[in-house]
């Protein structure tokens, strides 16, 4: 009886120490796992911070691109004669392409590289020469347009611009055809224009301009001609 009774102090004690140690080291891990968690969250929490800190600093711009097509009509106003007469026997005279793309690091701002084919044909009073000219401008806008809406965009813009110039001359009549002959010049060009681009799906805009172009020869010392024209056509956005 005597050697249980000691079995069962020892027993008792035995327990005793092992709940004991159970509970130690229960309460360790358990301000283990909470001290692991804590550390997540505040890793978790400063590169939060740090990435809309980094956001609000270096917020990242619309950059866009476009290409542009139009056709337009040319009111052409001469200074080489006062009597001149321009011909008009076509509904547009002038077709142009140009790629657009935004500058600067904004949406706001961009360059644009323009060709265009201009035609018309000239004569002057009570003389039996018409001229037939092709007008090849090369020109490179820079321009802004308002970032705030996607529907509709208001798009000033100036350019400076090189152009050439082709001009056949044709005396009138059967009897004179051996006498028609051709020149090119070169002329230095300025314009000063606005569009207007309506969304009409995605990627496409339908444009609407007005553009004016003033034109001074290399090679003469006339003044400078102007070009007045109206343009219409489509930007798509890629």
């Amino acid at each position: 009886m005597r050697n249980i009774k000691i079995y069962k102090l020892f027993y008792f004690i035995g327990l005793v120490i092992l709940t004991q140690m159970l509970s130690t080291h229960w309460g360790f891990a358990q301000d283990l796992l909470k001290f692991s968690t804590e550390h997540k969250e505040r890793v978790f929490l400063s590169e939060y911070d740090e990435k809309i800190n980094f956001s609000n600093s270096k917020m990242p711009f619309d950059k866009f691109s476009f290409i542009n097509i139009r056709v337009g009509y040319a009111f052409v106003k001469l200074s080489t004669e006062k009597n001149n007469t321009i011909e008009k026997k076509y509904p547009f005279n002038t077709l142009s392409l140009s790629y657009k793309h935004s500058s600067f690091n904004s949406n706001k701002f961009f360059w644009e590289y323009e060709i265009s084919y201009m035609y018309y044909e000239w004569s002057l009073e009570n003389i039996p020469v018409k001229y037939m000219v092709n007008n090849i401008p090369i020109m490179i806008y820079f321009g802004y347009q308002n970032p705030g809406s996607n529907t509709i965009k208001f798009m000033p813009r100036i350019g400076l611009g090189y152009g050439l110039i082709i001009t056949k001359a044709e005396l009138q009549g059967t009897l004179y055809k051996q006498l028609n002959q051709t020149s090119v010049s070169s002329a230095l060009m300025a314009s000063l224009g606005v569009d207007i681009a309506l969304r009409i799906t995605k990627q496409i805009f339908i444009n609407l301009g007005l553009h004016v172009m003033v034109s001074k020869d290399l090679k003469t010392s006339n003044g400078t001609d102007t070009y007045i024209i109206p343009k219409f056509g489509l930007n798509m956005q890629f």
